[in-house]
């Protein structure tokens, strides 16, 4: 196993979901967080939680615009 981190490695929980009801409802996910991810599948994730978990309001509809209109993300990563 590699030692403790191997182990670990191991243990990790992984989930897959699947449609329930597949004749009645599809689910999907967009295009841009398909495998292989994208350029700008980052900067869409980030925008999207973003506009969900920001407390500002302007900073939630300056991330809304930008998934509207798939624009960059410029800020610089922390």
């Amino acid at each position: 196993f590699g030692g403790v981190e191997g182990l670990r490695q191991q243990c990790l929980m992984k989930s897959i979901t699947l449609d329930r009801f597949p004749s009645l409802i599809q689910t999907s996910s967009p295009r841009t967080l398909d495998y292989p991810v994208p350029f700008n599948g980052s900067m869409f994730l980030s925008n999207l939680i973003k506009a969900f978990y920001e407390n500002r309001l302007m900073s939630k509809m300056k991330s809304v615009v930008k998934l509207v209109f798939g624009e960059r993300n410029n800020e610089e990563d922390a």
